[in-house]
């Protein structure tokens, strides 16, 4: 009765999901416009030239590029739904649990407790399977099964994590089917043999694993077609101890004590077992003791950790993903089907045995199952014996083939060599997992290690429904599943669920798991990986929250508001990389953006190719040197314009560069020296800040000159020409100095503010003033780990002679400068007279209100009083504030 209401049950369930599957792919296709009849549609109906244009594009390949390249595989010798996914899950969730553990539940629990166990672990399963079938119908699935999921969608480190401790739990999992297979083999027919029980069940469990992996060496064909008739001799054999137990005329009473009176099936015991009837009969409390106050009798929490194991094998499909034809319909058909077909039988035979013993009967006797069959209790004992040997054969495999992705992946060093195939099988996986497993039996008693297997087991669908929940609410376009029935709501109850219930069977055990996961995952995030790009969840879900919070920061807030200014810095580069000055600008960014900006002079369409070799040129190196910034590289006639695009274009909402870098050296070198002023022109007609670099040439050690624990100093001139008679005199030019000086501050380096006083002036007072405004009122907070305040005298010149105010400069502040110089920030100089300084605003130190600085003087004659200016000085930076934006705050 129960093997016909079985196979009634697995024919229904296959046809309700083919007629579905055949539902959804009945649905009317649209043909592609890139299929080959349309494209030879195409070419007869539509004669112009572009359209044979595009169709010549798409036929160079023959498949138009929207094809798969990967070739198709030869998938006749390969697993199919029943073979390779149903019978292989049905092997291992109904194993030796069924036989020699369900009946003491019932005993201890009760029947009620006991279905709700087994519901409670079937929703748990059911839940995980949504989410696993929706991710495995989303595209091409690959072998490795639940590593290749969680790592292709949320990431190698987390998929890496959970795919160890899977293939630990799978390893040590098939030593305990073995020893399972000996104990039972042991105790039915070498009772008393007068060995040592160890070396007996040691020598009888490694000849076992020795079948077992000839069997895994043999190949996917051969797993396949071995599990059939154990299947069959298993289900026959559950049969056959079931009709005995209802038919019990022919077994007057139990062979190992005829003083339980055994009377069959009987509505009255049924009654009896319907509570629990918790004591201390072979009642194992695990050791350490995750239940406070528990000390000899069982508890619902300690029957369920022995039962829960029997729903543990839902993956085994899913771990064999590369042996099956097409994974992505067979392994949510066939553990869907398994489910449902183990649950039935679970519940049908809790029944049978409720009814058919008394509580104290199937306390006290393990083997009532057997006991109780027809004649003699060597067919069910056969069916143990099968049943441990294919759960064993069905691990060993299944951790190979999971052991083989993550070393064919690389993720781990020096692991390439195990998923090395021979003949298209994983040998070496094979015989790794199985060492493993021979250590296992070795160490003979792993009671200890099966509460961390359970652990490991719930940790992973856990992880799966938090995968599937994050790829479901990330919106990605490309999540399209052909399986429909789940949502994020089951996903995130299935993680939820899981992880409460790990912790509830064993809260000492689960977080002995989760630290694993955590020691593994953490080696995965910071171990130099290959470039992986696998398209997983988390790049969705940054684009996310990136966007959002874009949308929500507001530019106008941003540009206004001094406390929320930052350094967003736009570097002009050439072609070359690995300069001095585009590693100053990471230091001088200060977490906001640096955008690496290139022009490439020539036609849009003919320079294209060069403009993609360029900017991936500039992000290699981005990478290599471990700098935070973006390349972008534009096309333009000339470079002046193509700065100008890049001014206007680089950036995004809030997120836009405030401070225009140009190297004063790419003077005379890649640019006119009219061209040069005509940029810096530019700069102050967006209204964005300007910083000339000088003397940052190649070669120089730009980290050792910021990071050194050596005595530096950092010199903020401010000349003559800019009046201070209060705090508000800094603002502008003045305080953006202040403000990268602050920035570029590190260690025991020092700010030395030095003014340069007009001649004649009261030394002692302008000194005061300095310090009573920068340092007393406190109001910059400006040189954190120390300031020197320094007030020089200028020499006499002639005001009229731009010249000679640069030769004064130049000759001060090459006298004020020492050794421990390391930069040197000066207000940008526009037009050298007192006379444009006195009148002069932010806005006008590029352009003066009545000409522009392109018109002033001679461009030439201007570029050669800059170089006069910075000549044999250190690293020196030139500032114009511009805009009228705040760089800094004095409010709370």
């Amino acid at each position: 009765l129960l093997l016909l209401l079985l196979l009634l049950f697995l024919n229904s369930t296959l046809s309700w999901f083919s007629v579905m599957d055949s539902r959804s792919g009945t649905e009317k296709e649209v043909p592609s416009p890139f299929s080959p009849s349309h494209r030879h549609h195409i070419q007869h109906s539509s004669p112009t030239s572009s359209s044979e244009k595009l169709v010549d594009l798409l036929d160079q390949d023959g498949r138009g590029g929207f094809y798969s390249d990967d070739e198709e595989e030869d998938t006749s010798s390969k697993l199919g739904t029943f073979d390779g996914v149903m019978i292989p899950c049905l092997m291992n969730i109904i194993g030796v649990i069924l036989f020699l553990r369900l009946s003491w539940s019932v005993g201890q629990a009760g029947l009620i407790n006991v279905l709700v166990m087994f519901s409670l672990g079937e929703i748990l399963c059911v839940l995980t399977v949504l989410s696993l079938s929706a991710m495995v119908s989303n595209g091409k699935m690959k072998g490795g099964g639940i590593y290749f999921l969680i790592s292709r969608s949320i990431g190698p480190e987390l998929g890496g994590a959970i795919g160890v401790l899977f293939f630990l739990s799978y390893a040590v999992g098939s030593a305990f089917y073995i020893a399972g297979f000996t104990e039972s083999l042991v105790n039915s027919f070498f009772p008393n043999t007068g060995w040592d029980p160890y070396w007996l069940n040691t020598m009888v469990s490694s000849g076992t694993l020795v079948v077992v992996l000839g069997a895994c060496l043999a190949g996917s064909t051969v797993f396949g077609k071995l599990n059939v008739p154990l299947f069959v001799c298993l289900f026959l054999v559950i049969g056959y101890g079931a009709g005995s137990i209802l038919f019990t005329h022919f077994v007057p009473h139990l062979k190992h004590d005829p003083s339980y009176n055994f009377t069959g099936w009987h509505v009255d015991n049924l009654v009896d077992n319907l509570g629990p009837r918790f004591s201390d009969i072979q009642c194992p409390i695990p050791q350490p003791n995750p239940y406070p106050g528990v000390t000899n009798d069982c508890t619902f929490a300690i029957v369920l950790a022995i039962a829960f194991p029997a729903v543990t094998g839902i993956m085994v499909g899913a771990n064999i993903s590369g042996d099956l034809k097409t994974p992505e319909k067979s392994i949510w058909k066939g553990t869907l089907g398994a489910i449902g077909a183990s649950y039935i039988v679970y519940v049908l035979l809790s029944i049978m045995f409720a009814g058919a013993f008394t509580a104290h009967e199937l306390q006290s006797n393990y083997f009532v199952f057997q006991d109780s069959a027809f004649f003699t209790p060597y067919v069910v004992v056969a069916g143990i014996l099968i049943s441990c040997f294919s759960s064993a054969l069905g691990a060993i495999f299944g951790g190979a083939r999971l052991l083989q992705a993550i070393s064919l992946d690389k993720i781990f060093p020096k692991t390439a060599w195990v998923g090395v195939e021979n003949g298209g099988e994983p040998r070496r996986a094979v015989l790794l997992t199985a060492l493993i497993a021979q250590i296992c039996i070795f160490i003979g008693n792993l009671d200890a290690l099966a509460p961390i297997i359970t652990s490991f087991f719930l940790l992973s669908c856990a992880v799966t429904n938090f995968a599937c929940f994050l790829v479901t609410i990330s919106g990605s376009p490309n999540w399209r599943p052909r399986f429909r029935y789940f949502s994020w709501h089951t996903a995130l109850l299935g993680f939820v669920l899981n992880l409460g219930m790990m912790f509830f069977l064993n809260w000492i055990y689960s977080l002995i798991a989760l630290a694993l996961m955590a020691l593994i995952f953490g080696y995965l995030l910071f171990a130099p990986l290959e470039s992986i790009e696998w398209g997983d969840v988390r790049g969705a879900l940054v684009y996310h929250q990136v966007r959002k919070y874009l949308l929500v920061l507001n530019p106008v807030r941003m540009a206004t508001h001094g406390k929320l200014w930052r350094p967003s810095v736009l570097l002009y580069v050439d072609d070359s990389v690995d300069t001095p000055l585009t590693v100053f600008c990471n230091y001088l960014k200060k977490g906001g953006m640096f955008i690496l900006g290139g022009v490439i002079n020539g036609n849009f369409a003919a320079k294209y190719e060069d403009r993609l070799t360029q900017e991936e040129k500039w992000m290699t190196f981005v990478r290599e040197s471990k700098i935070k910034a973006f390349a972008q590289v534009v096309i333009a006639p000339t470079r002046r314009e193509g700065y100008q695009q890049l001014m206007m274009s680089a950036g995004l909402g809030a997120l836009t560069t405030n401070i225009v870098v140009m190297s004063f050296d790419e003077v005379s070198v890649r640019t006119t020296p009219k061209a040069y002023i005509g940029m810096m022109d530019d700069v102050a007609t967006v209204k964005k800040n300007l910083v000339v670099a000088c003397n940052f040439a190649r070669g120089l050690d730009v980290t050792a000159m910021i990071e050194s624990k050596a005595y530096r100093t950092i010199d903020v001139y401010i000349p003559d020409s800019i009046q201070i008679s209060s705090w508000r005199s800094f603002e502008g030019t003045p305080l953006l100095q202040l403000a990268l000086a602050a920035i570029l501050q590190r260690g025991d380096s020092y700010l030395r503010l030095i003014r340069i006083m007009k001649h004649g002036n009261d030394f002692v007072e302008e000194k005061e003033r300095i310090v009573e405004i920068v340092k007393r009122k406190g109001r910059f907070r400006v040189g954190a780990a120390g300031s020197l305040i320094s007030v020089v005298e200028a020499q006499r010149y002639d005001y009229n002679d731009p010249l000679g105010h640069v030769k004064m400069l130049s000759s001060l502040i090459k006298q004020t400068t020492t050794s421990t110089t390391s930069l040197i920030i000066l207000p940008l100089p526009s037009d050298f007279s007192s006379d444009y300084y006195s009148t002069a605003t932010d806005d006008d130190l590029l352009a003066d209100s009545s000409d522009s600085l392109t018109k002033a003087t001679d461009a030439e004659s201007k570029i050669n009083q800059l170089s006069l200016l910075v000549k044999d000085l250190p690293p020196t930076l030139l500032v114009a504030h511009i805009g009228g934006q705040q760089v800094m705050s004095t409010d709370m």
